[in-house]
């Protein structure tokens, strides 16, 4: 089968607009749903990163099903992150626990082996490398992180 992936980024306003408020409500609550089924640890998460975290919204979901986690967004689009950013404002409760960093894999700003999670629901298709999100996974990932 022939690889065809898509635009690596989604940086027009329209298109960033069309992505963000599009309803993902059922496949993100089931990604979540799969996680934790997947992840029996979920709960001892201190530190996750969500790569290609669009407008942000499993980023702010896994935040609010885990109050004692602390998440990073990290995506390349910076209009796609400007909704990730009105929708965390909405949110304050979790402000302190969400940083959303512009950023593109494999060059990430983030720290190294600082995440007991690496997360990513929708970028791999978006990568014209798919070699620079698993690269990036271990770079980022604790040992023995999930």
């Amino acid at each position: 089968m022939k690889r065809i992936p898509e635009p690596e980024l989604m940086d027009g306003p329209e298109q960033a607009r069309a992505y963000a408020e599009a309803d993902f409500s059922e496949p993100n609550r089931l990604f979540l749903d799969l996680l934790r089924a997947a992840f029996s640890a979920c709960a001892g998460w201190r530190r996750v990163v969500d790569l290609g975290c669009g407008p942000a919204d499993i980023t702010l979901r896994l935040a609010r099903a885990y109050p004692a986690c602390r998440i990073d967004g990290l995506d390349g689009s910076e209009a796609m992150l400007a909704f990730g950013h009105q929708a965390l404002a909405r949110q304050p409760e979790l402000a302190e626990r969400v940083r959303l960093v512009h950023g593109l894999v494999p060059e990430v700003p983030l720290s190294e082996r600082a995440y007991d999670a690496v997360i990513s629901n929708s970028l791999l298709h978006h990568l014209h490398q798919p070699g620079a999100l698993w690269n990036t996974v271990k770079l980022l990932a604790r040992p023995a992180a999930a």
